[in-house]
């Protein structure tokens, strides 16, 4: 439900009031008003309006209509001067007129003048049900504006200039995994399309343009989200031959070329007979989030999300009261952190109009909303946000700051009680250890204390760079397959940003350590945080059947060597024996303890210890 003003002139002629009588004269000039209003020719009613008014200034009916049409065609400062002037007749009926006039000073930002009006409007005793909710809202909002006006944050909200904004709407900017591309969606005379601008050293934007033609059409499109990889493109359409509501969500996959290809409708589990729009896709590709106003949810518009699995998406989930609201809400953006919601409200407690907000997902459930405050918020509209992948810079959408057309993008800094936990992107490339050839994997990172999976997926067919986001301040476990080769195991430090692996083809003699087996100290006890490492082991073991591997355990050359000798072997028959409980077949393992015989770092030094202190598998056998 949005936020409305109520507006009387459609049944102002039906109330009975002692006013004025008007003269015959001016009576028809008053009648060929209300023809004109009805008739939803504004314009030329309040020129009509305006001379009854003039020559029967005390006629409260011709003035609030006429206020009213002020209200309705932007003209808010008559619209106030007439709400004022009703006041004067202080007509006990007449509470929506302190409502309007609240609403009018909001958007002056007189928050102290509007909190008088919607403090009057409650006193009223034939408040409606939802002039009562609205009343209380927009006082909610007054006494938020007040306290949150007296601590601004230190935010320089910069225009991104011409070459992206215009004379019309912009909304919805973000820019994608490398910062080059900005993507948008424009609104125009008669149609919304997607646009593009690439960034330019300088940090301006070239002249945009529309982002494809097998995704724009002669009807609307706009409300787009890229995954992280930048593979699909989701965006929301408009009356299409295959909608299955008046808005949808389809998606679009990156061809070889580059360019986008032909869209397809989403899911029927996503797009409902109802209205469906604007998502924001995680950085995994698996959770998205968009807004419907399908039955169930608290409002009008609502955020809700579905999260893809082996079987396709998963039937919507509405994020519940804490983020929806009986108002609207609207521009959800899933920051890359997993964890961080920024979003648009207009039930929230705000400047008036729809504000940006930010939650944080936590064991219980996403947190109260916090209000990203003034400047970044004001007494207009504020709907799109995007926020970069490490926190600090972002891209809205307002209507309230000194603009080139109605609705403009903006840069600005993130204050830092509104900051994301730190992510970044991470390139990451496979070869062939021999040739130097690209090729593709099936690539799996993992935070391995928490167990977390941020990617599980096959790279680029192509073998081409993959761009994946993760927590900034984590190290990860990496794991790589890809028929015909060793599988890989690594860790990704948080100091890297690229990671270029040699891929081994399978031949006898070759090994890899498994860098991410982990025992407790001094012990053969395999900790839990090499789970994933031991599946993907016994994944590809049992995907290679013709192999028999030795499993080696290695020590450093601390301590008696006969002790090193003991420990290796234990942990070595440690890993055979999960190898087993995961059944793999007993004639493809057999296991070996070296002690501290064959270091691969020096011992002298604990970085160089600890690198020794391994289990390895290396090929025994290849059966024909």
């Amino acid at each position: 439900m949005k936020r409305i003003a109520f507006l009387l002139f459609s049944v102002f002629h039906l109330a009975s009031l002692a006013q004025t009588n008007l003269p015959k004269k001016v009576e028809k000039i008053y009648q060929k008003a209300i023809k004109e209003i009805n008739a939803n020719r504004y314009p030329e009613a309040i020129v009509l309006l305006e001379q009854v008014h003039a020559s029967n200034p005390e006629h409260v009916n011709s003035l609030l209509s006429l206020a009213d049409l002020y209200f309705q065609t932007g003209s808010d400062s008559l619209a106030l001067i007439s709400y004022e002037k009703i006041k004067a007749f202080q007509i006990a009926t007449y509470y929506k007129v302190y409502l309007n006039a609240g609403i009018l000073k909001m958007r002056k930002s007189d928050y102290s003048g509007a909190q008088l009006d919607f403090q009057k409007l409650l006193t009223f005793k034939n408040l409606s049900y939802q002039a009562h909710q609205d009343g209380k809202m927009y006082l909610a909002d007054c006494t938020f504006s007040l306290e949150a006006l007296k601590t601004p944050y230190r935010v320089d909200l910069k225009n991104l200039g011409d070459h992206v904004n215009t004379p019309f709407y912009e909304n919805r900017g973000w820019l994608d995994a490398t910062g080059q591309h900005l993507f948008f969606t424009r609104r125009g005379v008669n149609d919304e399309d997607i646009y593009v601008s690439n960034k330019k050293s300088d940090g301006t934007f070239d002249l945009s343009e529309p982002v494809s033609l097998e995704i724009n059409t002669a009807s609307n499109e706009g409300g787009s989200s890229v995954s992280g990889n930048g593979k699909l493109l989701f965006f929301t359409a408009c009356d299409r031959a295959d909608s299955r509501g008046s808005c949808d969500i389809y998606v679009s996959e990156k061809m070889a070329n580059g360019r986008f290809g032909t869209p397809k409708n989403l899911d029927p589990i996503i797009n409902s007979p109802w209205w469906e729009s604007q998502p924001s896709i995680s950085s995994d590709g698996k959770t998205m989030y968009f807004l419907s106003n399908r039955p169930g949810g608290y409002g009008g518009w609502d955020i809700w999300k579905s999260v893809h699995l082996p079987s396709g998406w998963s039937i919507p989930e509405n994020l519940g009261p804490t983020i929806n609201t009986r108002y609207d809400e609207a521009s959800p953006f899933a920051h890359p952190d997993g964890r961080t919601l920024y979003f648009a409200s207009a039930g929230h407690p705000g400047f008036g109009a729809k504000d940006l907000f930010v939650s944080h997902l936590t064991d219980s459930g996403w947190n109260k909303p916090k209000n990203l405050g003034s400047p970044i918020n004001n007494a207009m509209d504020q709907s799109g946000i995007w926020i970069s992948t490490e926190g600090k810079s972002g891209i809205l959408t307002s209507d309230g700051t000194p603009n080139l057309g109605k609705t403009d993008l903006f840069s600005f800094d993130v204050p830092e009680p509104f900051q994301p936990w730190p992510t970044q992107w991470n390139r990451f490339k496979f070869i062939d250890a021999q040739t130097n050839a690209p090729i593709s994997v099936h690539l799996t990172i993992n935070e391995p204390i928490s167990r977390t999976n941020y990617f599980n997926d096959f790279t680029k067919p192509n073998g081409g760079a993959e761009i994946i986001c993760v927590p900034s301040e984590k190290t990860f476990s990496i794991h790589a397959e890809a028929p015909g080769y060793l599988f890989f195991s690594g860790q990704f430090a948080p100091t890297q940003s690229e990671m270029t692996v040699a891929m081994e083809p399978l031949q006898v003699g070759k090994m890899v350590s498994l860098t991410n087996i982990f025992f407790e100290s001094n012990s053969d006890s395999i900790l839990p945080a090499s789970d994933s490492e031991i599946v993907v082991l016994a994944r590809f073991l049992k995907s290679n059947p013709q192999l028999r591997v030795e499993i080696q355990g290695h020590t450093d050359a601390v301590g008696k060597k006969d002790a090193n000798q003991k420990l290796s072997e234990k942990r070595a028959k440690a890993l055979f024996l999960k190898l087993r409980l995961l059944e793999v077949p007993f004639n493809q393992i057999e296991f070996k303890g070296y002690g501290d015989a064959q270091p691969i770092a020096d011992n002298g030094s604990e970085p160089g210890r600890s690198k020794n202190r391994r289990i390895a598998i290396k090929i025994v056998r290849i059966n024909p």
